[in-house]
């Protein structure tokens, strides 16, 4: 199970995230989908721990995930 609680991230000035809360229960199939400067890829980011810098838990099977050692994969879309 993924679960976020009130994740918050800003670029300066801009705050790309408020206060996310997501679950996604093991076996679920997800879609995250948004207009553009919605926080998908930054969600991503901080989920695969990419960027560290951010306030609020991520937890993958009840385990913090900056503590987790795990594998996934992510292939990013293209507008092209």
């Amino acid at each position: 199970m993924l679960e976020i609680k009130n994740l918050v991230k800003s670029y300066g000035q801009v705050q790309a995230l408020r206060s996310l809360n997501l679950e996604i229960a093991q076996g679920e199939l997800f879609g995250f989908v948004g207009p553009n400067g919605a926080g998908k890829t930054t969600t991503f980011r901080m989920i695969l721990g990419l960027l560290d810098d951010y306030d609020g838990n991520i937890y993958l099977n009840d385990k913090k995930i900056d503590l987790v050692v795990f594998n996934l994969g992510y292939l990013p879309g293209s507008d092209k």
